[in-house]
């Protein structure tokens, strides 16, 4: 057997060597120091582990390290939910709207999250106020700058087949990410019209095994895999 190399944490994650990668990443914090990338990574190994408590200190971490930057947030915000936090993981959210750091699209991405929690949860955010928030950050040129269309679509600006299907990358990576992120946003989108197995169909798209396995450093995926463990439970 290949002995433990914390170089080797890219081929750990691709091979689904969970915790040889979190041990990498924690030798790398040894050695380099605390960096809010390295804290995002070992939560989404923890995320992968099962661990969700350890999960949420790591994004704790990030966050404190660099509170500019809303992926750091929005994972936070994932892990208290998957923990049962939901009040805490719209906190989280909410924070991620001040950032300095946002998606390529200006920050549509904590915008959504709320969306997703008004609809998963109503009562627990106003669903007009995060459809504002979409609102002040949508324009249709954001319907060529990946994550834009998730607000154009989640507005009505742009319709179910192009959002999911019309709209790809061809680099084979950045379309497996496109992917996962627009078939979670389907789903979001069919809470509260359809039956539990449309929105648990897109859910199971959203992390589906891929040749680049590059969708797991998305929060959707891991929100979707928080979304189905009761269902696959009961």
């Amino acid at each position: 057997m290949t002995e433990f190399d914390p170089a080797r944490f890219s081929h750990y994650i691709s091979s689904g060597r969970w915790e040889f990668a979190r041990q990498a990443v924690t030798a790398n914090i040894a050695k380099c120091g605390p960096a809010s990338h390295y804290f995002y990574n070992r939560g989404v190994c923890s995320l992968a582990l099962g661990e969700v408590e350890r999960a949420q200190q790591d994004f704790q971490s990030a966050c404190e390290v660099a509170p500019d930057v809303s992926a750091n947030s929005i994972m936070l915000g994932v892990a208290m939910w998957w923990g049962g936090s939901h009040g805490g993981a719209v906190g989280a959210w909410k924070s991620a709207l001040d950032a300095k750091w946002v998606d390529a699209a200006g920050g549509v991405e904590g915008p959504a999250m709320l969306f997703f929690a008004s609809k998963r949860r109503p009562g627990i955010f106003p669903k007009e106020r995060s459809l504002a928030l979409l609102r002040e950050r949508w324009s249709p040129r954001l319907v060529k700058i990946w994550p834009g269309p998730i607000a154009g679509f989640l507005l009505g600006e742009m319709d179910h087949d192009t959002f999911l299907v019309r709209q790809t990358f061809a680099n084979s990576i950045l379309e497996e990410k496109r992917l996962c992120q627009a078939h979670f946003w389907v789903a979001t989108s069919l809470l509260g019209q359809l039956g539990a197995e449309h929105y648990a169909e897109h859910l199971r798209a959203s992390i589906k095994p891929t040749q680049h396995n590059v969708a797991i450093f998305k929060a959707e995926y891991w929100l979707a895999r928080a979304e189905l463990e009761p269902l696959t439970t009961t």
